[in-house]
């Protein structure tokens, strides 16, 4: 049973995954989310049987039909990390107790493979034109909100606290330096982070995210391709962070439960 849900749970990853690349790419450039997929370089539509994740880039052997120039490798990588995000967060849920065959249930783990597919494009969009679009993140944040009632997983009140613990931090932060150690986007993203971990995890998520941004900032330092006054992309970082959390959020409650 769980290898079945684990491959529909891959499989809708995937198709979630190819429409992440429209977003990605089309709402940086304000093009239209509605006009058929086509090839950046020709400009001719993709035909239905060229669209399918995974499968089409590698039998096209990554290059486009019509005109044979290069499809970038951005396309089949993102499919396969929002599949892996589709297939850990569910299996992370399932481990957790949510396995019966309820309307909540599915509803819980589906809430939560969404949010976190919406959070990868977002975070791809940070990390290549460092900002996070109001277009992506304010349907999300009211997606979160709708369903605050819904999950099984978060008590309605631990999600408000945690979004509100994430929001006083990231707002206090941005207050004291003018906007210069997290702009407005990521405040606002810390307030859907802790809406989906909950009072017990955010601040844990929200350190692991600035953490690993550290670490990626001093290594390119050392590299010498980055200086103090460069600008960091936090949004990569921050739901890779929160993310790992979530996915072990039932081991980390067992041993946390002492001090709680």
């Amino acid at each position: 049973m769980l290898l079945v849900a684990s491959l529909l749970l891959g499989i809708t990853g995937l198709c979630i995954g190819s429409f992440l690349t429209v977003l990605i790419i089309r709402i940086p450039q304000k093009e239209s989310l509605l006009g058929r997929s086509h090839c950046r370089h020709c400009k001719k539509t993709i035909a239905w049987y060229d669209l399918f994740p995974l499968v089409s880039y590698f039998s096209l052997r990554g290059r486009c039909r019509t005109c044979d120039k290069k499809i970038t490798s951005r396309y089949p990588i993102i499919e396969f990390l929002n599949a892996i995000i589709w297939i850990s967060a569910g299996y992370s849920l399932i481990q957790r107790g949510f396995f019966d065959l309820t309307f909540l249930t599915f509803i819980t783990i589906g809430f939560h493979c969404f949010s976190w597919s919406i959070l990868l494009a977002a975070a791809w969009i940070d990390g290549d034109h460092y900002y996070l679009p109001d277009s992506l993140i304010i349907p999300l944040l009211l997606f979160c909100s709708a369903f605050s009632l819904l999950r099984l997983d978060q008590s309605f009140f631990n999600q408000w606290f945690g979004a509100l613990e994430g929001f006083s931090l990231f707002f206090l932060i941005f207050a004291v330096t003018k906007g210069k150690g997290f702009g407005f986007g990521d405040v606002k993203l810390a307030v859907i982070l802790g809406l989906l971990l909950g009072s017990q995890f955010i601040l844990l998520g929200l350190f692991l995210g600035v953490l690993l941004a550290s670490l990626y900032a001093i290594i390119r330092m050392l590299q010498g391709q980055k200086t103090m006054k460069d600008v960091i992309p936090f949004a990569p970082f921050l739901v890779s962070g929160t993310f790992l959390v979530f996915l072990f959020q039932g081991m980390l409650s067992t041993w946390l439960s002492p001090l709680f």
